[in-house]
């Protein structure tokens, strides 16, 4: 009898504290579990909008990049094509042409070169026109880009008095000072 009195007085300690889960209120449990989900969203939303606001952060430092570079193409290539662009009866537009937009180190080359130049491209009758095919960025260093410019050059002198066509490839270096984009460098490649 013993094992079955001690098997009776399990099961109504069993029962007993079933009763009592059953009588404790649902509602203690259900703010516990709200808090829990609330704490959990509240993670999910901040971790959330900092990943936004980085991710914005840097779409825009993208975006600027892409500006620059674009911007920097065009100087270029506005260079080139003033530089390829020059007509033997007015040589002095074709000098403030290529002296715009210059460094002042850049600028003095052309003033080394001018009364030369003139004199051959006097002499021989040239007039030039230049058409910019397509640019791309060779390589970015802070605020100087160099840009490689794909440009043809219809040109006629005394010795070819119909235009010769000619594919040519540039390397303009732009430097970005403040909001002001100059030119630094120049060169056939």
């Amino acid at each position: 009898m013993t094992d079955e009195s001690a098997t009776t007085t399990d099961d109504e300690s069993s029962a007993a504290v079933r009763t009592e889960e059953a009588k404790r209120p649902v509602s203690s449990v259900i703010p516990r579990a709200l808090v829990a989900a609330l704490v959990a969203l509240t993670a999910l939303a901040g971790f959330l909008g900092w990943r936004w606001y980085t991710t914005e952060q840097d779409l825009d430092a993208l975006r600027r990049d892409v500006d620059d570079r674009d911007k920097a193409a065009a100087v270029a290539a506005d260079y080139a094509k003033r530089s390829l662009t020059y007509d033997f009866r007015n040589l002095d537009a074709f000098f403030d042409s290529v002296r715009h937009g210059t460094t002042d180190r850049l600028s003095h080359r052309y003033d080394t070169v001018h009364d030369t130049l003139s004199k051959i491209m006097t002499e021989a009758q040239v007039v030039a026109h230049g058409d910019v095919v397509g640019t791309a960025i060779g390589s970015v260093d802070g605020d100087d880009y160099t840009v490689t410019v794909f440009a043809t050059q219809q040109t006629q002198n005394v010795q070819h008095p119909e235009p010769v066509s000619a594919a040519t490839l540039l390397t303009v270096n732009v430097h970005r000072d403040g909001g002001n984009w100059v030119v630094a460098d120049y060169r056939s490649q």
